[in-house]
């Protein structure tokens, strides 16, 4: 994909007409970077942080929409060249980052099937691409195909592996071969396969090859042409529907079967991993370890599960988006340490992001947030609309709804109070306390409210909680008592939608017309657009907690002030 960017450039300088000498400067400056390109994306450097959880990485999906030329992405490789490649049931596609391109018996010569299935770059940079025609060869671009004609045990292609020696070894429904100085030699039931349909199949660094077969268990070819078939006495069944297999580090081998679970083979012992050590499912379809030594597992519709091999710890997704409930086939981790994954319903990209995003795929009830508080302990509560009030610790969501005491689940704004109490204000539902996690008291107009609609709350630190409503000012509750202010009585409006309090002890409000009051020594002092707001609703207010004095507002559309020596200053997207 690299390749291709740089020599666009060369087109672009080509169309303009600089001249030659330049051109040929620009050639060494490309193919320097082309050089170095190829030597630091010989070897992944890095890998998905293994401490974020699955659901946490950032994902771009991929469909037919997006240019895959069918839903079923089979196996995946990242080429010399920089491309990702894919096997679909609807040809090849070439994705350079930007865009998908489809190479098929219809536009490429030599392909004579669509319906790929593998696909293996070996050591010489040469392509094998397995269909259910036949074995492809592309070498320069040039596709050669292979059937049974040519001595191939079977036309339909399901694994293909290179050994130590340079050889290619091709699984088909049909047997085993081993591609070798241009002749294939057969390896079926005939040399002692317990299975002819191979649909798995690995070298070792002894020089061993590991052949899954399905319902015939695994097998192991030695250097020496012995095959071996290890069944009850090593602690398998012999008959497993071996579905994955991957070298791993360590010597270990990793085997995925279909409804026996994960199997792991390290230093003459054979482990069974299945649901009760933590698998989110018994079918594995596709095994890849990153350079963390993080062991991905995709299962056939249960989920995508990471085992934590150090600490002996499976963790799976439980999204039902992308992933989860999706028939997983394929893994493949690009140069930059995103790892893609090849699903019977498209392509999904893992990577990194500057933020982690938390929504109803990690945890969340519902996707919208109105509000945020941390409170002493540390525990982050979130107010949803329509999803109730959520309490984030220990890396845990907990969700607080009309079962657990909740009027509303349309949460509007959060505070705490100087005895821990959890302040909750509702749109509609009026003002929750919680203590210990429970709802010990609400209060709405039949209580004395002078609304239900509350948008803002904050405690005053002498036991009072300020509660600003949707039209009747502002409740000040305390000792069990409420006294409303409004604008008959000195605020600057009715319509309050942020409370804050400052180191200082005085009280901030703002205002839907936008304005804003301070409350200090029983006073309330009003600022307007003749002091320098804008007079947009003022939303949000902070009080800075490092410079005294020093007040931030949000309003909506009018940008953000700053107040200072009794001044505003304003900020705008022109700043």
């Amino acid at each position: 994909m690299y390749t291709e960017k740089i020599y666009s450039l060369l087109e672009i300088f080509h169309s303009i007409g600089y001249y030659s000498v330049m051109i040929r400067i620009i050639h060494g400056i490309a193919a320097f970077w082309l050089c170095l390109l190829t030597v630091f994306h010989s070897t992944p450097l890095r890998a998905l942080d293994p401490a974020m959880e699955i659901d946490q990485y950032n994902l771009d999906v991929y469909s037919t929409e997006n240019g895959l030329p069918q839903s079923s992405v089979l196996s995946i490789i990242q080429t010399s060249d920089g491309y990702l490649c894919m096997a679909t049931y609807e040809g090849i596609a070439r994705f350079d980052g930007v865009r998908f391109t489809i190479l098929d018996k219809s536009n490429t010569p030599g392909i004579n099937s669509n319906r790929i299935r593998c696909l293996f770059e070996d050591s010489k940079k040469n392509i094998w691409v397995g269909t259910s025609g036949g074995l492809l060869h592309c070498r320069g671009g040039t596709f050669t195909n292979y059937t049974t004609g040519d001595g191939l045990a079977g036309d339909i292609i399901l694994s293909i592996c290179e050994d130590k020696r340079g050889n290619i070894w091709v699984g088909t429904t049909n047997g085993m071969n081993r591609f070798s100085g241009g002749t294939f030699t057969p390896y079926t039931r005939e040399q002692g396969l317990s299975f002819n349909y191979t649909s798995a199949v690995v070298a070792d660094d002894e020089g061993n090859l590991w052949i899954g077969t399905s319902g015939g268990g695994l097998n192991i070819l030695t250097p020496g042409g012995k095959i071996k078939h290890p069944g009850e006495k090593e602690g398998l069944t012999g008959t497993e529907d071996i579905r994955a297999l991957y070298k791993g580090t360590g010597g270990d081998i990793w085997i995925g079967t279909s409804g026996n679970g994960l199997i792991r083979y390290n230093n003459g012992t054979f482990r069974v991993f299945t649901k009760k050590d933590g698998l989110s499912g018994n079918d594995i379809r596709a095994l890849f370890q990153d350079p963390h030594g993080t062991l991905w597992i995709g299962t056939n519709g249960q989920g995508l599960n990471r085992y934590k091999i150090n600490e002996n710890i499976f963790t799976s997704s439980t999204s039902p988006e992308a992933l989860f409930n999706r028939p997983i086939r394929a893994f493949c981790q690009d140069h930059e340490g995103n790892l893609w994954v090849g699903t019977r319903d498209g392509l999904t990209q893992l990577k990194e992001g500057k933020f982690i995003l938390y929504n109803n795929r990690n945890g969340l009830p519902v996707d919208s947030v109105r509000t945020i508080y941390q409170d002493t302990g540390g525990t982050v509560w979130i107010g949803t609309v329509n999803g109730g009030l959520v309490r984030f610790a220990n890396n845990r969501f907990t969700t607080w709804g009309p079962e657990q005491g909740l009027t509303s689940k349309h949460i509007w704004t959060i505070t705490e109070d100087r005895d821990g109490s959890i302040w909750v204000g509702t749109y509609g539902g009026g003002l929750h306390c919680l203590k210990d996690g429970k709802v010990i008291r609400t209060y709405t107009t039949a209580d004395g409210l002078s609304r239900d609609i509350i948008r803002a709350v904050t405690a005053d630190g002498s036991g009072g909680i300020w509660v600003g409503t949707n039209g009747g000012g502002i409740d000040v509750i305390k000792n069990g008592t409420i006294i409303n202010y409004n604008s008959k009585n000195g605020l600057s409006g009715d319509f309050v939608y942020a409370i804050a309090r400052d180191k200082n002890g005085d009280t901030w409000i703002g205002y839907y017309n936008g304005t804003i009051n301070r409350f200090r020594d029983g006073k309330f002092t009003g600022y307007g657009m003749e002091d320098g707001l804008s007079g947009q609703a003022v939303w949000s207010i902070y009080p800075d907690k490092e410079k005294d004095g020093v007040v931030w507002v949000g309003t909506d559309g009018g940008g953000l002030f700053r107040f200072e020596n009794n001044r505003f200053t304003r900020f705008t997207v022109k700043d």
